[in-house]
């Protein structure tokens, strides 16, 4: 029974090292700092400016950030939800420990895509990813019992709120 046990648990971490894969394609080099300067330089050890941001003298970039932050954390959840589902149908505990993973994995997807909107958007992600996380966690306690979503749909509805305002 421990052997299963441990074996659904791992596979569930193997479920959310999949789905959230890095991109090596989409990773931006690290900033580089003042620390490569030379000796005599006055400014050694200190940080190289921060580049411009995009918003930076473009009337409604930061809307438009929001925009399309908000058409991919759409995307996300109707593509996660479908995971979700899937993973569900396949009943206790088993596929609950899947759901499980698929929440965590959904919860980070939402992190990468709201990254780059403004504050209010992040927000209410971050609300939304918090709540997936709380039901992962009611799966992994009781996987048995379907926990509530409650919180998490009104989560999702802020988001959608949010995301219509913009």
């Amino acid at each position: 029974m421990r052997s299963k046990s441990l074996g659904l648990v791992l596979s569930s971490l193997a479920v959310v090292a999949v789905l959230t894969g890095c991109d090596p394609a989409k990773e931006e080099p690290a900033p580089t700092t003042g620390a490569s300067a030379p000796a005599g330089n006055a400014d050694a050890g200190t940080e190289a400016p921060a580049p411009p941001s995009a918003a930076a003298g473009i009337p409604g970039a930061d809307n438009l950030a929001d925009v399309k932050a908000c058409g991919e954390l759409a995307a996300s959840l109707r593509a996660n939800q479908k995971l979700i589902d899937e993973a569900e149908k396949i009943g206790p505990p088993a596929g609950h420990f899947a759901a499980g993973a698929a929440y965590i994995a959904a919860a980070a997807e939402l992190n990468t895509k709201a990254a780059d909107a403004g504050a209010e958007v992040q927000a209410a992600a971050d609300k939304v990813h918090d709540e997936m996380l709380a039901v992962d966690e009611a799966w992994q306690k009781t996987p048995d019992k379907k926990p509530s979503k409650t919180a998490l749909d009104a989560a999702i509805a802020d988001l959608k709120k949010v995301c219509s305002a913009k």
